[in-house]
């Protein structure tokens, strides 16, 4: 057997198929907790997911943005949901957290890219 000293493991998005990095060494539980299911990314035009990077931070693979912690994620919803009213629809607010919605609308990639960037 091949020894591997990486210290990330590459997944790949079931939403969007975009690839996101993984460190399976560090204990990461808390962070996904926090966030249980995918959140489609409040980046302009971005069709990409919000995945945790670890510490805390979350990522969009697809724009390369990141946010340092939950409630930075969370003021870039608040902004894309004004500005975008096909937006507001792709999050709900769920005690503290915004959730994604159970179905998105079957237009939702068309309108994304249709944003202004």
């Amino acid at each position: 057997m091949r020894e591997c000293n990486s210290q990330m493991a590459m997944l790949e998005c079931p939403n969007c198929g975009f690839g996101f990095g993984v460190n399976p060494f560090t204990e990461q539980e808390d962070e996904l907790k926090e966030i249980k299911v995918f959140l489609r990314s409040p980046i302009s035009g971005s069709h990409g997911v919000v995945v945790s990077l670890g510490n805390g931070k979350f990522g969009d693979g697809e724009s390369g943005v990141f946010w340092e912690n939950k409630e930075e994620l969370y003021q870039d919803i608040l902004k894309i949901r004004k500005m975008c009213s096909h937006r507001k629809g792709l999050y709900v607010k769920k005690g503290e957290d915004w959730v994604p919605v159970d179905v998105e609308p079957d237009n939702i990639d068309n309108l994304i890219d249709n944003e202004d960037i």
